[in-house]
């Protein structure tokens, strides 16, 4: 298992790929120093908890600590995001489908022209289908 300022520097590269925010990484390679700086100075886990193990073990779990709980806000994240983009895809696609409704309305045709065409030609199609129902109205009305 590696030590905690080994997991420490390798959460800061994670997390610095991640785009993470600057400070964050800064502080956990500055825990990852504090901590061996700590441990040279005559501590050492096998040693009793003397004054400097004492603080070096304290940074340590409160490091853990804030490395866990970051986890968590970024899973969280995840979660929401994905949720979104469900969410999302759901109303695009109903958008689709009311719209290959409304193309099958004006082509009269139940989407054959828009399966045949593509929807962005059977939309500029549409427009033309509109249009020339408009004109043949203003016509009949004078």
């Amino acid at each position: 298992m590696s030590s905690i300022c080994d997991r420490l520097r390798e959460m800061a590269d994670l997390f610095e790929a991640q785009q993470a925010p600057h400070n964050f990484v800064l502080h956990l390679r500055a825990g990852a120093d504090e901590i061996e700086r700590l441990r040279s100075g005559g501590c050492a886990r096998d040693q009793g908890l003397t004054q400097y193990c004492a603080e070096a073990e304290r940074l340590a779990r409160e490091v853990e600590r804030l490395i866990s709980g970051q986890h968590d806000v970024y899973a969280a994240a995840r979660e929401e995001y994905r949720k979104k983009i469900k969410d999302q895809a759901a109303e695009i696609e109903r958008l689709r489908a009311a719209l290959g409704d409304l193309l099958a309305i004006i082509h009269r045709d139940g989407g054959h022209h828009t399966a045949a065409v593509g929807e962005q030609q059977s939309v500029e199609d549409a427009h033309k289908v509109w249009a020339k129902l408009i004109s043949e109205n203003e016509s009949l009305s004078f």
